[in-house]
């Protein structure tokens, strides 16, 4: 395990280079627990970004938790809430559209989040069932040009079952999250 998180803040490190202002998107899930909790024992200075899809009995409590989670930890937190019609694309051009608003109002250079080698693999496995040609199938980028800074996802080369096995080494706030 040690070896694991030495790897992690490593590659953590490395992505956050020339980055001093960082926003991240948190669901209060697993994974970006697990991320916003490795970047807060890296000493990173964060601010977190939560958005209440309100599609799920749990919606109310998982907010209420990551401000409390935020108050606690003197975390700056911005939330917004989907309204309309769900769709999961409409829900996600939300959030990206929320977090450029943040990143842009507030001066952050970095938006991070949980994505974990898991969602890379289904992203490949989907656009495959989906019929993508070859030459058309990539995955997930670690690292891309995103509102006036980049998108970075440090847990890509991560298993969700190691993000698990870490939350429950650090028996920290995370195991609170629903999973």
């Amino acid at each position: 395990m040690k070896e694991f998180i030495k790897n992690i803040y490593k590659n953590t490190k490395r992505l956050l280079t020339g980055h001093d202002r960082v926003l991240v998107a948190v669901s209060t899930g697993l994974d970006s627990m697990v991320l916003l909790n490795l970047l807060l024992e890296m000493k990173v200075q964060v601010a977190i970004a939560h958005v209440n899809h309100g599609q799920r009995e749990q919606s109310k409590d998982e907010e209420l938790f990551i401000k409390n989670f935020a108050h606690e930890n003197n975390i700056p937190i911005f939330i917004d809430y989907f309204t309309g019609e769900f769709s999961e694309n409409d829900a996600r051009q939300f959030r990206y559209d929320f977090f450029e608003r943040i990143m842009r109002e507030h001066n952050y250079t970095a938006l991070l989040t949980g994505h974990h080698k898991d969602d890379q693999a289904e992203t490949v496995f989907m656009k495959i069932l989906r019929g993508a040609r070859l030459f058309d199938i990539k995955g997930i980028k670690e690292k891309q040009p995103f509102a006036n800074g980049e998108l970075i996802r440090p847990l890509l080369k991560v298993t969700k079952r190691s993000c698990h096995v870490w939350n429950t080494s650090k028996m920290s706030l995370i195991s609170k999250t629903i999973i």
